[in-house]
């Protein structure tokens, strides 16, 4: 897929720093940490998933692995988290399953991203 991914140490160190720089806002914030990786099509689902427990750990408000294949990926990565709130992102043609927005809920997730061609279609015209 000719992604790169940085090391887990780098991973977990930018996750930190960005619950500190979040956490050093006065009188609060409401910044939501997201942990995301997307070493799954580089080093494997396993390696992406033990990447997001390190982000919860370090402090990440939301977990998200980029490119979940199946919804059986997505259900052991729900519950390898709880309680942490997990995000699927589901784009017309991407790898993740067209999951509905009640599919998702249902196998637990708590953030869904759902992006249709027009959606997407718009995205490539603002960039032009």
């Amino acid at each position: 897929m000719g992604k790169q991914v940085v090391s887990r140490e780098e991973f977990v160190m930018r996750i930190r720093a960005a619950v500190q720089a979040r956490d050093s806002i006065p009188g609060n914030s409401d910044f939501v940490i997201i942990g995301r990786t997307d070493s799954a099509q580089v080093l494997g689902f396993d390696e992406a998933l033990l990447r997001l427990k390190l982000a919860a750990d370090a402090g990440a408000d939301v977990c998200f692995i980029e490119g979940v294949k199946t919804e059986g990926q997505l259900r052991r990565t729900v519950d390898a988290l709880a309680p942490k709130p997990v995000l699927v992102n589901v784009i017309s043609g991407g790898l993740t399953p067209s999951f509905t927005y009640q599919e998702a809920e249902a196998i637990g997730a708590k953030v869904i991203s759902k992006h249709s061609d027009f959606q997407t279609c718009l995205l490539c015209l603002i960039d032009i």
